[in-house]
């Protein structure tokens, strides 16, 4: 097993908190298990994963310890198991890379059925093994707790959501998994590393031009939505100092009638240039040129940082337009994507500690 010295996590008679806590449980199942009584049973471990990643280490093998060590009593023979992060690693270097951003939005999931359970409740493992191919939300992991209920004590729900022992539509969309855009990276085309947003060929890229310039637009917007934030706290925040110093990455979030390869190859390849120095306004912008655009894509994923303290953030943007002259926009939460702990150590407002 991993040492934790250098975790610096409590530690009592020679055992850390999740080693005792998991212990706990080990006899409280036991106990219940040889009353033959039903229970659930709902753990959350957040200490050794959420602000370091070495803790993976440890709690991996601290959480195979514990189920073999069950399995090998027979004390989970009848139990369906799910184990899984809420999210990944929010914050650090980690996180402004695609796979840190795809690994936030989709955290672990394993489901573990009991012993000849598609046996002796007529369940078909073969939808269970596919769903694994599948978009799965937490909905399903509450609506698949109550199909279980179902499954052994006749009751019903209404909920939304679809049970990992039914069929999930392969073309299931995250609309219809009521997961909201800027969690949702099926729709992604990314426009990163920076070095891609070279300057646009000759000028005459009209399509990349535009785009480049909602982008910067978008960021702009999401930079005025920090300044409102703070203008009330302007004796502790340098608002006005506050402008942008560089776009980390910008990523297309094409819409759901995005099928043609012809148009994903043209979306993809487009010379994107963020390089726009000046502030862009919707006014620069030539919406007799936007149509394409705006049939193709539904907004972007921007992450940027801000001068003075270079801190870095993201955002999701929404376009949509409305009587063909006008651009509309919702930003969606803006995340710092820096810890953020000891640089707002001068305010106790929880709104603007991220800023």
């Amino acid at each position: 097993m991993r040492s934790l010295s250098s975790l610096k996590y409590c530690s009592v008679y020679g055992k850390n908190e999740v080693e005792m806590m998991l212990d706990y449980f080990k006899v409280l199942i036991e106990e219940i298990e040889e009353s033959n009584l039903p229970y659930f049973n709902f753990k959350f471990i957040t200490r050794y994963t959420h602000s370091d990643m070495q803790g993976l280490g440890v709690l991996d093998d601290l959480l195979y310890e514990y189920f073999e060590g069950l399995i090998q009593n027979g004390r989970l023979k009848n139990t369906f198991i799910f184990l899984f992060g809420d999210h990944g690693l929010r914050y650090g270097p980690p996180r402004q890379t695609l796979d840190g951003m795809l690994e936030n939005r989709m955290p672990f999931l394993l489901a573990i059925p009991p012993d000849n359970f598609f046996t002796d409740f007529d369940q078909n493992d073969t939808i269970f093994r596919t769903n694994t191919q599948r978009l799965v939300t937490a909905f399903d992991i509450h609506k698949t707790l109550l199909n279980l209920l179902e499954i052994t004590n006749g009751a019903r729900d209404t909920t939304k959501g679809i049970s990992l022992l039914e069929p999930i539509p392969m073309n299931r969309t995250c609309e219809s998994a009521f997961i909201s855009a800027d969690y949702c990276p099926c729709n992604w085309i990314k426009m990163v590393p920076p070095k891609v947003f070279n300057k646009i060929i000759s000028g005459n890229d009209i399509d990349a031009l535009y785009t480049s310039k909602l982008i910067r637009y978008g960021v702009d917007l999401a930079i005025k939505s920090i300044k409102n934030i703070l203008s009330s706290y302007r004796h502790i925040c340098l608002v006005d100092e506050l402008e942008l110093a560089t776009i980390i990455y910008a990523i297309l979030i094409t819409n759901n009638n995005v099928t043609s390869d012809q148009d994903l190859k043209m979306l993809a390849a487009l010379n994107i240039n963020t390089n726009v120095n000046d502030a862009v306004k919707i006014s620069d912008i030539d919406e007799t040129r936007l149509p394409k655009v705006f049939g193709l894509i539904k907004g972007f994923v921007l992450a940027f940082k801000f001068s003075p303290n270079q801190v870095a953030y993201e955002t999701t943007i929404e376009f949509y337009q409305q009587n063909a002259t006008k651009i509309f926009k919702k930003i969606k939460v803006i995340f710092p994507l820096d810890a953020y702990e000891v640089r707002s150590y001068c305010t106790k407002v929880n709104r603007i500690k991220p800023f």
